[in-house]
């Protein structure tokens, strides 16, 4: 990719990254590293919910689309409905959206056939996104695990 960057083949401000977080209320984190140390056990319990509201939004240099709630698990009918409305609201405020790119990360709803489609119909194989290319035989795949940061890894 850097090296496309180099070759003015991609603008970086035309890139759309996107993420998405989940966030929870009641002020329980689940780290599996938390630890007491003592002599007894001392039985906590700690009630959580069962659903914490996840939030999805996409960035670039033209500016942030989003965020969008959601309280339910995303799955890829889900994530088609965030992307449907995120495009709609990317060809009303940008004029140049048929040179724009789309970036996402690879959770698992984000990699269906009907995602891949989608995305595929909207912005002609400009995606960086993990599987993308074995789908569509085109554009750039993303490393899962990639240990680059993205504008979105700070906003969300």
């Amino acid at each position: 990719m850097l090296q496309l960057v180099d070759e003015s083949d991609i603008d970086v401000g035309s890139i759309w990254f996107s993420d998405e977080a989940y966030f929870n209320l009641d002020g329980f984190v689940n780290k599996q590293n938390w630890r007491i140390w003592g002599t007894e056990n001392p039985h906590v319990a700690v009630l959580s919910s069962q659903y914490s509201p996840k939030v999805w939004a996409a960035s670039s240099s033209k500016g942030i689309i989003g965020p969008f709630f959601r309280e339910q698990t995303i799955n890829a009918e889900k994530y088609l409905g965030i992307l449907d409305e995120f495009v709609a609201i990317h060809y009303a405020l940008d004029n140049h959206w048929n040179a724009s790119w789309f970036m996402q990360k690879g959770a698992r709803p984000h990699r269906t056939p009907t995602v891949f489609d989608f995305l595929s119909e909207h912005f002609n194989d400009r995606v960086i996104a993990l599987d993308y290319d074995q789908h569509t035989g085109s554009s750039m795949a993303w490393p899962p695990y990639s240990p680059d940061l993205t504008p979105s890894d700070f906003f969300l």
